[in-house]
């Protein structure tokens, strides 16, 4: 997303609430055999009861209003985009949830819609950020590029003290079982069919952490 979209809303969230709360930023991608699917971007907190309400006294009325607006302004960019549909949103009163979902035909309608929402028209040359083949799929590593743009812009962004409360989440379900997956970096459910990659932030930040993998299923 771009620095007054995603990332300006989750500074807004942390800082309305207080720091023993906990934000996983999430990208949730279900994909079904015909290697369409459904995803979700945004973010769930574990204490989301407290932004219910928006206290005045913690977030003025231009970032109350920016928060609100957020989903939406999501889905108008999805919407019209080929390959995309079933657009929903998820506001202050999806307790726990806060992003947008989305159908996708296909992986490169799934890119197309990352792109748009980083407010780029997706091109042929540009890297998949994910790629969903018959049996396998393969998840980039964004690590770098999410490391560079915090300390890029540091400044307007997230402080080290916000940093160590976000964790960055990428959750995989597949119509089959995986076959293969670095079980060292994430955890298969029991149904074999779901992966998940949670890393804190702060990983990110400071080590060479890779928050991509590929499944085959």
């Amino acid at each position: 997303m771009t620095k007054h979209s995603f990332v300006c809303i989750l500074v807004i969230l942390i800082a309305s609430m207080s720091l023993s709360s906990c934000i996983t930023i999430i990208n949730k991608v279900k994909v079904n055999a015909d290697k369409s699917g459904t995803a979700f971007i945004g973010v769930e907190i574990n204490m989301f009861s407290k932004l219910k309400t928006l206290s005045s006294d913690n977030i003025s009325a231009k970032e109350k209003n920016t928060i609100i607006s957020f989903p939406e302004i999501a889905k108008q960019k999805l919407s019209g985009l080929k390959g995309i549909s079933n657009i929903k949103t998820y506001g202050i009163v999806n307790f726990g949830r806060f992003g947008v979902e989305f159908d996708f035909k296909n992986s490169k309608a799934l890119n197309k819609a990352y792109y748009k929402l980083m407010d780029e028209d997706y091109r042929w040359f540009y890297p998949s950020l994910i790629k969903v083949k018959s049996s396998m799929i393969k998840v980039k590593n964004l690590s770098p590029y999410i490391k560079s743009y915090i300390e890029d812009n540091e400044d307007d962004l997230l402080s080290p003290n916000i940093i160590k409360y976000v964790d960055v989440a990428t959750i995989i379900e597949l119509p089959r079982q995986i076959k293969y997956a670095r079980i060292g970096k994430g955890a298969i459910s029991h149904n074999e069919k779901i992966f998940t990659n949670i890393t804190p932030l702060k990983s990110i930040m400071n080590e060479e952490v890779s928050i991509g993998f590929r499944l085959k299923y």
